[in-house]
C-alpha cells in the first residue's frame, strides 16, 4: 500500500502527494515538499507532520491548515502530513 501525503500551503490550497517509488517519501522528496531542512513535528496517532526547519527564521507565511501540535510553536511555510509512517527520513 502506497503511503499518500496532503500538502498545505500558506494560501490556503493543498494537494494529494505520493512518493515517487510508490512507496515511502524520500528525503530528496520530503526537503522538497517544504522547501529546505525538514523537522517532524509531534503528533499522536498515525499521521506524521513536516516542516521546514528554518520556517520562522526566514520569515515564511503562517500556514493555517488546520494542523496542531501540543507544545509547538506555529506552522509556516508549507505543510506535509503524511498517513500512516510514509517517509524513509
Amino acid at each position: 500500500m502506497a503511503h499518500v501525503g496532503m500538502l498545505y500551503k500558506p494560501d490556503g490550497t493543498h494537494v494529494q502527494v505520493t512518493p515517487k517509488d510508490g512507496k515511502k517519501f524520500s528525503l530528496a522528496e520530503l526537503q522538497g515538499y517544504v522547501e529546505g531542512l525538514i523537522e517532524r513535528v509531534p503528533t499522536t496517532g498515525r499521521k506524521t507532520v513536516w516542516v521546514n526547519e528554518e520556517g520562522i527564521i526566514h520569515g515564511l507565511p503562517y500556514n493555517a491548515a488546520g494542523v496542531r501540535a501540543a507544545g509547538y510553536g506555529p506552522l509556516v511555510g508549507n505543510v506535509l502530513v503524511v498517513t500512516g509512517n510514509g517517509s524513509k527520513a
